[in-house]
């Protein structure tokens, strides 16, 4: 992948991330900060693994 692909990857999987975290937080109000920030981050890590793969092809 080049250079430019690898940021929009990045920038794709982050902002799906955070997105996701505001979601969780906005869904469920009481749930500790470090259960969101979790889910934000894990789900940063699936969502950069799941566009790398669908890039192979």
């Amino acid at each position: 992948m080049g250079g430019l692909k690898d940021a929009a990857v990045v920038i794709l999987s982050l902002a799906g991330g955070v997105g996701l975290g505001f979601l969780w937080n906005s869904m469920r109000p009481a749930d500790p900060i470090e259960l969101v920030a979790g889910v934000s981050v894990i789900s940063v890590g699936l969502i950069y693994f799941a566009l790398i793969s669908m890039g192979k092809h």
